[in-house]
This record gives structure tokens, sequence and C-alpha cells, in this order.
């Protein structure tokens, strides 16, 4: 992830960005179904104030998963394609802090 500031005269916003792609380190793909993996707990400083849910891209061109992050700071993928995915990348997850 990168933390990206903006500022103007009048104010300064902060904004999270993600990159790349994850996938279950012990099986090496995202099985099917309605669970989540969880990837990471994000500190303190860059969790977001409500929960954040986005499409992520996988490794099938017909497929998407989802990324997700909560105000507790848990950060997870999901599968529900039907289909055993490789990974699914995070690019489209961001938020701003402020």
């Amino acid at each position: 992830y990168r933390i990206i500031t903006f500022s103007s005269d009048e104010n300064t916003r902060t904004k999270v960005e993600f990159r790349g792609a994850v996938r279950n380190s012990s099986t090496h793909n995202m099985p099917s179904g309605g669970s989540s993996l969880v990837v990471a707990t994000l500190p303190e400083n860059i969790r977001t104030a409500q929960t954040v849910i986005v499409p992520g891209a996988t490794n099938h061109l017909s497929f998407m998963g989802r990324a997700a992050t909560l105000s507790s700071g848990w950060l997870g993928v999901g599968n529900q394609s039907g289909t055993t995915l490789d990974y699914v990348y995070l690019n489209n997850l961001s938020y701003w802090l402020d």
C-alpha cells in the first residue's frame, strides 16, 4: 500500500491506495465460496472509518474477486465465482482517511 497526501492552501487530505495481487500461501489458490481470506491486519494509522468493498481482477478473465477492509483493520479477499482462482488484485482498493 501507499499513503498519498494532497495539500492545498485550504486543506490537506490523505488517501491510502493498494496495489498488487494476493493468494492463499498454504494452498496457492482461492477456493470458490462465501468465505473470505484474511490477508493482513492494517496499522491503526491507515484504517478506514467504514467498511470498503471493491471488485478485484483475477487470473481468470471472466471472474472477479473482491477485496475489503474494515475499521478494525481487517483486510481480506474473497471469491464467489464458482471457480477456484489463483489470485485477486487489490488495485481497486483505495479510500480517504479524512
